[in-house]
């Protein structure tokens, strides 16, 4: 039930408000292909743990008290009233100052090492980067992301406000270049989307990866700029990032390199560009040049 998702599905983790609202869920619309099937015993008094971390099902947006719901169905049918698969229990949520935010990552960088936990054990609690969330850690991850952090850069994406944009922005201009093409993965979904893209098998689970209000036009300059770096690069890859942005904010100016780009990637032989080609199609890199030529000029 995890495979292709961000988490086991047939956990379901909900959270109620003290004035009875339901905490929305960051990713309703999964993607399930199922998972692995191992074998265990449980011992007759022993325990058995899975590791289930709410803010995966849950975002959090203001602090307070919540009630939290988790229940599995363990294989044994629907729930019931009164069911002992489900279990319950109260949290105070407080919104953390910047000090208390740079404190937290502080403990998490000076922890000892970590590889995660052991199926069946009690897991420890560690930072989830990705899934921060709370605009004070936002100048305590960009500092660390100026020093070559990469999990800060993913801290960044997930304050879902224009300032993270304008610092995933910023990031562009970063000497190490792996910073600055992380940070513009992160970009794609804070861009204006047209609601075509949202149509079709997959256009529910594309529409809540987009981060609402969270974009200006006066950021276009730089990220039209760094798009026209990648096509200079000649990189499979990043011709298709590029297009991810041309296709949406880009201009004329851009359509002659969008243009030298395809005819370069059309000549290309080597493994990269050949695999274009095969069945199922993926996103091939001259579809995408010439799809954000076109969108552009029309």
């Amino acid at each position: 039930d995890y495979r292709g998702s961000s988490r086991a599905d047939r956990f379901k983790v909900t959270a109620i408000s003290a004035d009875g609202k339901s905490v929305t869920d960051p990713t309703p619309v999964v993607m399930n292909f199922g998972g692995l099937m191992p074998n265990s015993e449980i011992k007759s008094g022993g325990d058995w743990f899975e590791n289930v971390y709410v803010v995966e099902y849950c975002r959090f947006d203001e602090p307070g008290n919540y009630t939290i719901h988790v229940y599995h169905d363990l294989g044994f049918g629907n729930k019931r009233d009164a069911d002992p698969r489900e279990v319950s229990m109260t949290i105070n949520l407080q919104a953390p100052t910047e000090e208390q935010a740079r404190a937290i990552l502080v403990e998490d960088e000076t922890a000892k090492s970590y590889n995660g936990n052991t199926w069946g054990q009690k897991g420890e609690a560690r930072l989830d980067y990705y899934d921060i969330r709370w605009p004070t850690f936002l100048q305590p991850l960009i500092e660390r992301a100026q020093n070559n952090r990469q999990d800060a850069v993913g801290g960044i994406d997930s304050i879902r406000t224009l300032d993270a944009t304008r610092a995933l922005i910023n990031l562009l201009s970063h000497t190490n270049f792996a910073i600055a093409q992380q940070a513009a993965t992160f970009l794609e979904w804070r861009l204006p989307h047209s609601t075509n893209e949202f149509q079709g098998q997959w256009g529910e689970m594309r529409k809540q990866s987009f981060v609402e209000n969270a974009w200006d036009k006066k950021l276009a300059p730089p990220l039209l700029d760094f798009s026209l770096q990648l096509l200079a690069r000649t990189n499979h890859n990043d011709f298709i990032l590029a297009t991810k942005f041309l296709s949406r904010i880009g201009t004329q100016h851009e359509v002659p390199v969008l243009m030298k780009a395809l005819e370069f990637a059309v000549t290309q032989t080597n493994a990269e560009f050949l695999a274009d080609i095969h069945y199922p199609s993926p996103v091939r890199a001259c579809d995408a040049l010439l799809g954000a030529a076109t969108t552009i000029d029309t």
